[in-house]
């Protein structure tokens, strides 16, 4: 039997067609970590825990050579990561534009263009939601600057990233040359990308959108009983979770 209960603690919005199509994009982040990112990064480590072992002195240099490499794998991974995630969310906001704005079908193409910032108004204005809403944004931000980063090279998102987001910098002291009459490096501070952080954007990602399907669901006007059963069953994990939130 159909039921027209909406919860007070999950909010709402017009619904649209590309909301159908979101179901996809969590199963394809969780994939990419587990099947691309995790297994990369676990296939070197094995390597480099085989040198670590070798009596070989060469196996040293080969090992310096694979550690360069693993740092590199997850610079590529980041970006990686940071482009499905894009891609997503502006192929969402795109197709809710075309649904909801036909009468300006420019803002389509400019949601695939324009910057960061944009996309994020046009995600409030499309959606009646700010993009802050949403528990993961701030990792969301994060990971589009290290995206940036990963990209481009030092600039501003390096700058923003070793100004807001200090956990991901380490310092590297300076280091005297090897060879006569040469100068040393000079001290600096390095961005780093861990695995653990890998699966912390995914995780955020995955938040996101499941996030936005419980949202689809509440904004159902008909809703099956198994859907209100089960938003009434996400209103006590909210709850849960704001009582833990209190008392911590």
């Amino acid at each position: 039997m159909a039921e027209n209960y909406i919860s007070p603690m999950i909010p709402v919005w017009v619904n649209c067609r590309a909301d159908i199509g979101t179901y996809a994009h969590t199963r394809t982040v969780e994939m990419f970590l587990e099947s691309v990112a995790l297994s990369s990064l676990g296939a070197i480590d094995a390597r480099m825990a085989n040198l670590r072992s070798s009596d070989d002195p060469v196996n040293l240099f080969d090992l310096a050579d694979m550690e360069e490499l693993r740092v590199a794998t997850l610079s590529a991974l980041c970006l990686s990561l940071q482009a499905i995630w894009e891609q997503q969310l502006r192929g969402y906001l795109s197709g809710c534009a075309e649904e909801l704005v036909a009468d300006r079908p420019g803002l389509a193409e400019k949601l695939m263009n324009n910057d960061w910032d944009f996309v994020k108004r046009k995600f409030f204005e499309l959606r009646g939601l700010p993009f802050a809403h949403f528990k993961a944004h701030r990792d969301l931000d994060l990971l589009q600057l290290l995206g940036n980063y990963c990209r481009h090279g030092e600039g501003r998102a390096s700058k923003a990233i070793r100004s807001d987001f200090p956990e991901f910098c380490t310092h590297v002291p300076a280091s005297s040359s090897l060879f006569p009459g040469a100068t040393g490096t000079p001290a600096r501070v390095d961005i780093v990308i861990r695995v653990d952080d890998l699966k912390r954007f995914a995780g955020a990602i995955v938040s996101f959108w499941t996030e936005a399907e419980w949202i689809y669901n509440n904004s159902i006007s008909r809703k099956h009983e198994s859907t209100v059963k089960a938003i009434r069953k996400r209103e006590e994990e909210l709850k849960l979770a704001e009582i833990k939130a209190i008392l911590t």
